[in-house]
């Protein structure tokens, strides 16, 4: 099985103008930087309110960075970032070709992967044309094979709305300290913007690492895969 995480990045704003009929706030930072003295901190909040919304929007962001950890055997760990600042068809390009190489199965655990990690990946990758090697797309709902959704399972399938993944891991003892908790998506826009490449991947992985750690303590209680009740869980 494959532990996944990725981050997401609005597009570049040359591109963004393309969709801005779907960002109501272009128009409202037009009209501000019409004005002799527009007002800086309602331009400041404009901006970040828009880059929000597209880099939660795979219309108008794209996947910046993938992180996977998976098990080859019961003592060899993987542990895989996929990052490219600026070509995000060369980044999914990478990822599926080693998915492929790897001949890695589409056995996934994710937190709110079914509702934003995977159709991330496969909406990115429909845009660019890029062939798929997984025979399963691993969205299926109510279920915990062959897509495991944490966030989702704990929800019990929306029976109450989902918790954030630091929120989890601090009810279940795997916080891993300060830093971490200081870190959440929103950041990465401004990571991005003072170049903080490598922080970017290490924030990534360091959720993937997190999310085995929470799936350690929580698996057992779920339905396992129906081709083996005794499935080997590998290195974990």
């Amino acid at each position: 099985m494959i532990f996944l995480d990725i981050e997401t990045l609005n597009l570049p704003m040359k591109e963004l103008v393309k969709y801005k009929r779907y960002l109501p706030q272009f128009d409202k930072i037009n009209d501000l930087l019409a004005k002799e003295a527009p007002d800086a901190d309602k331009l400041r909040d404009l901006t970040e309110d828009m880059i929000k919304t597209a880099s939660l929007d795979p219309l108008l962001g794209r996947v910046l960075c993938i992180g996977i950890c998976y098990s080859r055997d019961k003592k060899t760990v993987v542990e895989k970032c996929f990052y490219d600042s600026d070509n995000e068809k060369a980044l999914l390009e990478s990822f599926w070709n080693y998915i492929g190489q790897e001949q890695l199965p589409c056995e996934t655990v994710t937190f709110n992967g079914i509702s934003f990690d995977l159709p991330w990946i496969y909406f990115r990758s429909f845009v660019h044309q890029i062939p798929i090697p997984w025979a399963d797309l691993s969205l299926k709902r109510f279920g915990t094979w062959p897509h495991f959704d944490v966030m989702q399972s704990l929800a019990f399938w929306q029976s109450y709305k989902g918790k954030g993944q630091s929120y989890v891991a601090m009810a279940l003892g795997c916080a891993e300290d300060n830093q971490k908790e200081a870190l959440n998506g929103s950041h990465v826009h401004k990571l991005y913007a003072a170049g903080e490449h490598q922080k970017i991947q290490d924030y990534c992985m360091s959720d993937v690492k997190q999310l085995i750690e929470i799936y350690k303590k929580v698996y057992k209680y779920f339905p396992k895969p129906p081709r083996a009740r005794g499935i080997d869980q590998g290195a974990y």
